[in-house]
């Protein structure tokens, strides 16, 4: 049996991801510092995995005592993007998404763990106008959020002994425990359902990639359990957000000047080669949503 350590595992992946595991195989371990995800996220998912309160940047106290007896890694902990950068903000997202990284790799080798899978983010390509960008193409990230995602990815890359994984996630949406209403289509979904209109910035022209977080959980598990090394686009779909308003079948709209200008589209086809393909549409996926709002909020 595998013993599994995986970090931020009560957030909104993670709660998905401890739903699809199967505890007759794989022993697991979770550390999280409570920011973003709680335990009542994983309560209820038929087997009780190891739950370490602690924080990623901390080696002595929290990390060295959660990477005992751990084969596996699955690094899931990190700020995410905020919608403005103080100073204060920059620094502390790079202290946790590239120095904790860095703790946990350092940890991660001393303990001789055999693999090392770490969750990156399709965010670091920024701006591109070419379409289906690959892995081979060069990122372009623009904001501290995506710089400290790319810096930590190369680092993790260096760290050959630990058999490293990037899985370069699409945009997440849909429903977990641990669900971010911050996210494009939930939030778009949760306006729709309060008949509030959807905030767009610009005119919705710009690209992005996303994935349903049951199929991100998948992912995870598919990188696990096969002989995969190196980097991998990881997503289901490209759309524009017109896109996703024509799909919500919504027309309340109220349009703001564009703060970011983020646009990419991205070709999943290297990680469907390894027999990944995601078992969620998009339709399928919003309409799962919109019929939980009333249950959820």
């Amino acid at each position: 049996m595998k013993r599994l350590l995986i970090t931020g595992g009560l957030g909104y992946i993670g709660s998905a991801l401890l739903r699809e595991i199967d505890p007759s195989r794989y022993k697991v371990r979770v550390l999280d510092n409570l920011s973003v995800g709680r335990v009542q996220n994983v309560l209820n998912i038929g087997y009780k995995p190891e739950i370490v309160i602690g924080d990623i940047r901390n080696k002595e106290m929290d990390v060295f005592p959660a990477m005992e007896d751990v084969d596996v890694v699955i690094h899931l902990a990190g700020l995410t993007t905020l919608p403005s950068y103080s100073p204060e903000l920059i620094g502390k997202t790079a202290s946790v998404n590239v120095g904790g990284t860095e703790v946990l790799l350092d940890v991660a080798e001393e303990c001789s763990v055999s693999k090392f899978i770490y969750a990156s983010t399709c965010n670091i390509y920024g701006y591109n106008a070419k379409k289906n960008l690959s892995e081979e193409d060069t990122p372009n990230p623009i904001n501290p959020y995506s710089r400290t995602k790319y810096l930590a990815e190369k680092e993790v890359l260096k760290r050959k002994s630990l058999n490293p994984v990037v899985l370069r996630l699409a945009t997440n949406y849909g429903w977990s425990p641990g669900i971010r209403w911050n996210l494009v289509i939930n939030k778009f979904v949760m306006y729709k359902m309060m008949d509030e209109p959807l905030p767009v910035y610009g005119e919705g022209n710009n690209w992005r990639a996303y994935i349903h977080v049951r199929d991100t959980a998948r992912a995870f598990l598919h990188a696990l359990e096969n002989d995969l090394e190196g980097v991998y686009n990881v997503g289901s779909v490209n759309l524009r957000v017109k896109d996703i308003i024509k799909l919500l079948e919504y027309d309340k709209i109220t349009y703001f000047p564009e703060r970011e200008n983020s646009s990419y589209h991205v070709s999943f086809d290297k990680f469907y080669s390894t027999g990944f393909y995601p078992h969620i549409s998009i339709q399928g996926g919003i309409k799962d949503l919109e019929l939980r709002f009333g249950v959820v909020v």
